[in-house]
């Protein structure tokens, strides 16, 4: 994989329920450059204590590691900013888009650039030029 990293390509490993004791392991042996958060820690994060404990252990081990951390199935503007908040900068979620496919991805990514300086709103996505920053 360390010949991989070279080809500029990103390596991700998924902080899941279910994996991540495995995927703890993997941590200090691979050439990883992010760590996502699963869906299922960030639905925790607006109701549950020991949700938000664990979402900010994943960011603090992972700013450690000096790898980036995604949130995965971010859906409200809450999450958005407590994650932000507790030093998560990248959001993936129905906060910013439904699933797309190639053309619409395209359509929407022409609409969420920025013109002069700042970002135009996107017609019907709520935040949807966030979601390239």
């Amino acid at each position: 994989m360390g010949g991989t990293k070279n080809l500029r390509t990103w390596q991700t490993v998924k902080a899941t329920a279910t994996t991540y004791k495995a995927s703890l392991s993997v941590l200090r042996k691979l050439p990883l450059d992010q760590l996502k958060i699963d869906k299922s820690f960030v639905r925790d994060i607006s109701h549950s204590a020991k949700g938000r404990a664990i979402v900010k252990a994943i960011i603090s081990l992972s700013t450690e590691l000096g790898i980036s951390t995604i949130a995965e199935g971010t859906e409200t503007r809450e999450q958005i900013d407590w994650l932000k908040s507790n030093g998560c900068a990248i959001y993936q979620g129905f906060y910013f888009s439904p699933s797309l496919d190639a053309q619409n991805l395209c359509r929407f990514i022409a609409d969420a650039r920025p013109t002069t300086g700042e970002h135009r709103a996107n017609s019907g996505s709520p935040g949807a030029s966030s979601a390239l920053l």
